[in-house]
């Protein structure tokens, strides 16, 4: 990132050489990232919480580059483009949270300038909608109007939905369709979704407040993402008419027993001590079926 602002900031002066060899190496480097971040349906490598912000950092990156007229990445790698519509099938029936799907929390940091550029750039008014019903840091819904302002700096615009005090939120909403409940959009939207890279898949059962949804982990993280392993080939969580029934555990779930999946005799095997290291239970997504009776999914 410092080679690139410094390429910028120099570019054009007297005595500097043509600079487009540095900048293009740069550009095929940019892509690199975003290929190795996000799998090919727009679900991020790292998962919910450190995928999210990773993603949403390299969003900013391809937001600057797409204004300059430099380079646009939103059309040349489809994965950032189908990144927001894949959060959107792991958001909680009721809004406010993302499913914990890793090893951080269901938090979404600096969700303002990609969501809403994906938002205009989709014409996805869900996205928007995405946008302002998440809040930073998750907060538990008894604390959270009163931690936003304490922790988050993030500012109430309507009932339940609130931004960052940010630049990059005046920017977003400013080109962000006004937003539109999931439910509300015409025709339906999808019900299932899965990441073929990652080897994850979401059902629900509708969009309303009410509906079941579950997320269901069926691999590990690629080998772009190591190093934060869980052993979660088989975990799965529930949400139903409004609550949580079974969740995540995140950073405590190092250890398999930890997640909601069958051990053989109810052990997990190997025990890592509680520390972190390269997974040693490798699992496969071995089926996926939506269906008008039952989605269906193996692992």
């Amino acid at each position: 990132r410092a080679i690139r602002l410094a390429i910028e900031a120099i570019e054009g002066e007297a005595g500097v050489p043509d600079l487009s060899a540095e900048r293009s190496r740069l550009l095929r480097c940019f892509e690199a990232a975003i290929y190795s971040a996000i799998g090919p349906e727009g679900y991020p490598a790292e998962d919910i919480g450190y995928g999210t912000l990773m993603v949403a950092r390299l969003g900013r990156l391809a937001s600057c580059l797409r204004r300059a007229g430099l380079h646009d990445a939103y059309v040349a790698n489809p994965r950032l483009m189908r990144f927001g519509r894949a959060m959107l099938h792991f958001v909680q029936p009721w809004g406010q949270f993302l499913s914990n799907t890793g090893d951080h929390g269901d938090d979404f940091g600096c969700r303002d300038l990609v969501l809403g550029h994906l938002a205009r750039i989709n014409d996805d008014p869900t996205l928007t909608w995405l946008m302002l019903t998440l809040s930073y840091p998750c907060l538990d819904p008894e604390h959270r109007q009163t931690r936003i302002g304490e922790l988050a700096r993030e500012t109430e615009l309507a009932p339940e939905m609130q931004v960052p005090t940010t630049a990059a939120t005046l920017i977003a909403l400013a080109d962000a369709p006004r937003p539109v409940h999931p439910a509300a959009v015409m025709p339906p939207l999808p019900t299932a979704f899965m990441d073929s890279d990652r080897g994850i898949v979401s059902f629900r059962s509708g969009w309303d407040a009410q509906d079941t949804f579950v997320y269901f982990d069926g691999s590990q993280r690629p080998t772009s993402a190591q190093g934060h392993a869980h052993d979660s080939g088989g975990n799965f969580c529930l949400s139903a008419r409004g609550e949580y029934f079974a969740v995540a555990p995140g950073r405590y779930g190092i250890e398999q027993d930890q997640h909601n999946l069958m051990l053989v005799d109810g052990k997990s095997g190997r025990s890592t001590d509680g520390e972190w290291r390269a997974s040693y239970y490798h699992a496969r997504l071995t089926e996926y079926q939506p269906g008008p009776l039952c989605d269906f999914a193996t692992v």
